[in-house]
């Protein structure tokens, strides 16, 4: 009698039966993602609610970038809150971009990065919210600046 994990085959020996329970984690590994919600709560999601969190993640990440671009703030000029906000963005999702950039060059980006991602994606998630939610309030504070001036 033998042990089937996927397309591999291993005897029903004590070895065999801990390899093929050693390759049953490594397929359970593979499928699911062990990260932090933006709470801070541990949570398991498959790999494909995480690459759709992640993606999520990424475009707000990049239109909030988009929004400072178009506003074409300079850092002299920017409220030093935002400043701050914008950098703490950039630090925290430094896995996500690299592991963008190195899909973009059609290269792997390797185990090391993709694990950093799952530590630091909530992380990115809140920064970016944090920036967004900034921007709407400055936003806000010139549009009430420039009625005052009509």
């Amino acid at each position: 009698m033998e042990i089937r994990v996927g397309p591999v085959t291993f005897p029903n020996t004590g070895s065999g039966r801990l390899l093929a329970a050693v390759g049953l984690g490594l397929m359970a590994a593979c499928s699911t993602v062990a990260t932090t919600t933006p709470q801070g709560e541990r949570t398991v999601r498959t790999r494909e609610e995480f690459e759709r969190y992640v993606e999520q993640v990424f475009r707000y990440q990049n239109l909030v970038g988009n929004d400072l671009i178009a506003r074409s703030v300079s850092y002299e000029e920017m409220p030093p809150a935002l400043s701050e906000a914008e950098e703490h963005m950039v630090r925290s999702c430094h896995a996500l971009n690299a592991i963008v950039i190195a899909r973009a060059e059609d290269r792997d980006p390797g185990l090391a990065l993709k694990r950093e991602l799952a530590h630091t994606i909530a992380g990115c998630d809140q920064a970016a919210q944090a920036v967004g939610r900034l921007l709407q309030r400055d936003r806000a504070a010139t549009i009430v600046d420039t009625a005052s001036h009509l």
